[in-house]
C-alpha cells in the first residue's frame, strides 16, 4: 500500500507558521506519505489520476504547468476549504482591514474580527 497525498499549494497548513508546516510535511513523510506540493488533481479516471504541477525555472524566470498520470487502485478525495456564501457576504459587509488574502475573516485572539478603530 502506497498513500499519495497531492497538495495545490506549496506547503502543508498554510495557516500555521512555518515551523509547523515543515513538521507536518516531516511527520506525514516519516509515515511513509508520499507528498506532492504544487500539484492539483485535474481528473480521476479508472485507475489514474491526471495531475498538473505548477513549474518554475529559476534561470529564465518562466512559470508554467507540468502535466502527468498516477496510477492508482483508491481515491480519497479531501478537497474544498473554501469559504462558505455567508462568509462573503459578512466580508462584504467588514472593513478592509477585515479580510485575509484568501478569503476568510480575520480575527483576533477572542475570534473578533479585525476593526478599525
Amino acid at each position: 500500500v502506497k498513500v499519495v497525498l497531492c497538495h495545490s499549494g506549496s506547503a502543508l497548513v498554510p495557516q500555521f507558521e512555518q515551523p509547523l508546516q515543515e513538521e507536518a510535511l516531516k511527520s506525514l513523510r516519516r509515515k511513509g506519505v508520499e507528498v506532492i506540493l504544487n500539484t492539483r488533481v485535474t481528473e480521476l479516471k479508472d485507475g489514474y489520476a491526471k495531475l498538473s504541477t505548477k513549474k518554475f525555472d529559476k534561470e529564465t524566470g518562466e512559470k508554467g504547468r507540468v502535466e502527468s498520470e498516477l496510477l492508482i487502485g483508491l481515491s480519497v478525495w479531501c478537497a474544498g476549504a473554501a469559504p462558505v456564501s455567508f462568509v462573503s457576504q459578512l466580508l462584504d459587509q467588514l472593513p478592509d482591514a477585515a479580510r485575509n488574502a484568501d478569503g476568510r475573516i480575520k480575527v483576533d485572539k477572542w475570534l473578533r474580527p479585525q476593526m478599525d478603530d
